[in-house]
């Protein structure tokens, strides 16, 4: 999951307690305790909401503290359900916290189990890398907080915004409706484990397209250290004057879309990579990531790829509304109007259709 760097931070790194709690507290002579909350400004993309914004918390994001002086690392773990966690530091040291839009959505035994990890890149999407640590070590998103003093027990709070300046609350949102559909995964298959899921972000991504398999030089499947198989895909970052410049990092209808196409994916079964066969979790009799145009007829089985995981993404969110966020306009299509979609003829099949 780590590349070097975090591995060995992780080694060296006390863990956080994943636990709500009110406030720090002085853990005795020479630590501090820190309470963390972290969330993400949320924007809405559907019509007629643009832009609307909420708090949401960061659940089960990455948070470390580190000296900000020689990058020496005090803490470093995931976040709870609700974007919480404590740790401590020495006391009289100053730190600041990182929260990082990388993930883990815990399994059912909650110890050392996890339905899904993953994170959303800050870097250029490659069509092969040299190993698994050199793809780890393209960075992910990630907001800084102010600088504290360890004197006594704090409360720290930290807001990834899309005011800012690089918009990093959109990889945050990115993150949570990953983690979102690990969840709602695990109410249909709660055995289920998935692969590790990568984000590439940017304004430079022009659409959103389907995760695959990441590979090295060798054209062999990259895995990480737990064994699971590490796949990647691109998020669209370039935005539409009609959603004040938002894209695909707060269409949800889009995001989960295109998460369900793990299912249909090479290599996506069993999570940890059976290396000599590419089984998928759902079968497929067509081309991996097949695309087909809403309002196109296509083959049934592509149509059915692509309306299953319309339904997916509309079922998950409990909302019938799918949105296509384009350079120069916004289509919005609703399943629960079976008159928007033209009826299939001559064996041809509609992916609206299906859904």
């Amino acid at each position: 999951m780590f590349s070097k760097f975090y591995r060995i931070c992780f080694v060296a790194a006390s863990l956080l307690i994943l636990a709500d709690c009110a406030g720090g507290d002085s853990l005795g002579p020479d630590t501090v305790s820190v309470t963390i909350q972290a969330g993400f400004e949320k924007k809405t993309t559907t019509p007629p909401c643009i832009s609307l914004e909420v708090i949401r918390p960061a659940r089960y994001c990455w948070v470390e503290g580190f000296d900000p002086q020689t990058d020496h690392v005090y803490f470093a773990g995931y976040l709870n359900s609700m974007g919480r966690g404590i740790a401590d530091v020495p006391k009289g040291v100053a730190f600041k916290v990182r929260l990082v839009a990388r993930y883990e959505a815990p399994g059912k035994n909650n110890f050392g189990d996890f339905y899904i990890r993953g994170s959303v890149k800050n870097g250029a999407m490659s069509v092969a890398y040299d190993d698994a640590d050199a793809f780890n070590d393209i960075p992910d998103w990630s907001v800084l907080s102010d600088e504290y003093f360890g004197s006594h027990g704090l409360n720290i709070k930290i807001i990834a915004l899309d005011s800012a300046q690089d918009r990093e609350a959109g990889a945050f949102n990115i993150a949570d409706q990953a983690v979102e559909f690990a969840s709602r995964m695990a109410l249909l298959e709660p055995g289920l484990g998935l692969p590790n899921l990568h984000s590439f972000w940017s304004p430079d991504n022009r659409h959103t397209d389907y995760p695959r398999a990441a590979y090295n030089w060798q054209n062999r499947v990259l895995t990480q250290s737990t064994g699971r198989t590490i796949f990647q895909h691109k998020i669209n970052g370039a935005g539409n004057p009609q959603t004040n410049g938002l894209a695909d990092e707060y269409n949800d209808s889009a995001l989960m879309e295109s998460f369900a196409h793990l299912l249909f994916a090479d290599y996506s079964f069993p999570p940890v990579n059976p290396i000599h066969h590419c089984e998928r979790i759902i079968r497929r009799d067509c081309e991996e990531a097949a695309w087909v145009a809403r309002q196109s007829a296509s083959e049934s089985a592509a149509a059915f790829v692509c309306g299953f995981c319309d339904f997916i993404s509309a079922a998950f969110r409990n909302n019938p509304l799918l949105i296509d966020i384009l350079p120069d306009n916004i289509n919005a299509y609703n399943l629960s109007e079976a008159t928007t979609f033209p009826k299939a003829c001559g064996g041809e099949f509609y992916r609206h259709s299906v859904a």
